[in-house]
């Protein structure tokens, strides 16, 4: 299987229908840059349904800084397996960073139409440490921009 289950052990969750508190920054040079990287990067995500006590544990497939995508071949097992389902989760960039994160499922993809089965995240809530964290770690680990040779 693809993923496995573990209960949450916090209360602390979102609830559906709750309006959350939007932090946006203004855009830049860098942050163009960032919306164009993906990394591919392996890394834990939890995910959940919003209130759920249950977590659902995966790899990503690359990362970037509005959303991720997730490897999975049981996509219709899942309990949040409709497009724009909101779901909350946590990004495990190393054992110390991790990054908290409200999200919906913006598309899903089918071993037949790719190689990777799995579903696609857009980032929806992420308060500003976790966006600044995120955006550190795509610069941090991503290639040099290519330039063009004179």
């Amino acid at each position: 299987m693809a993923f496995w289950i573990k209960k949450k052990e916090t209360n602390q969750s979102f609830t559906q229908g709750q309006t959350l508190p939007t932090e946006t920054a203004p855009k830049t040079a860098i942050n163009k840059r960032l919306d164009s990287i993906r990394l591919q990067k392996n890394c834990v995500i939890s995910l959940r349904s919003i209130g759920s006590p249950f977590e659902f544990v995966f790899m990503t497939h690359n990362i970037s800084s509005s959303g991720f995508f997730i490897v999975c071949q049981d996509f219709a097992q899942l309990p949040f397996h409709a497009l724009s389902t909101l779901i909350e989760g946590v990004l495990e960039m190393d054992e110390e960073r991790k990054i908290h994160f409200i999200a919906k499922i913006a598309r899903i993809v089918t071993s037949q139409e790719s190689g990777t089965a799995g579903f696609g995240l857009r980032i929806v809530h992420m308060n500003m440490q976790h966006k600044e964290m995120l955006e550190e770690d795509i610069l941090r680990l991503a290639p040099p921009p290519a330039t063009e040779a004179a």
